[in-house]
């Protein structure tokens, strides 16, 4: 199973996230599940964009078009994500690196 293989991005130090083919979250970093507002980074496993508990929910369609976009080319995109993701938050950069495994 993916999430067991890939468990140790759980404990890497920063913002990392996995997903599937499908945009489901196959592991979540625990500073990046706590950063979006979830207490652990289980919580986020099995989730999508949409499933966000803060308001990078509502990007959710552009960062699933990407995600496909990503996949359907079999390249690495770099992509600068930059939003107001939650109320306690300022304007916020996201450097993303995405890519096919």
């Amino acid at each position: 199973m993916l999430e067991e293989e890939y468990k140790f991005v759980r404990n890497l130090p920063g913002l990392y996230l996995l997903k599937d083919r499908k945009s489901i979250y196959i592991n979540i970093s625990e500073q990046l599940a706590q950063f979006l507002g979830w207490k652990h980074s289980e919580d986020g496993v099995g989730k999508t964009d949409y499933d966000l508990p803060c308001e990078a929910e509502n990007s959710a369609n552009e960062f699933i078009k990407i995600d496909k976009k990503t996949i359907e080319l079999g390249i690495e995109l770099d992509t600068i994500d930059i939003g107001v993701y939650h109320s306690n938050w300022k304007i916020l950069f996201f450097d993303t690196l995405r890519g096919s495994f």
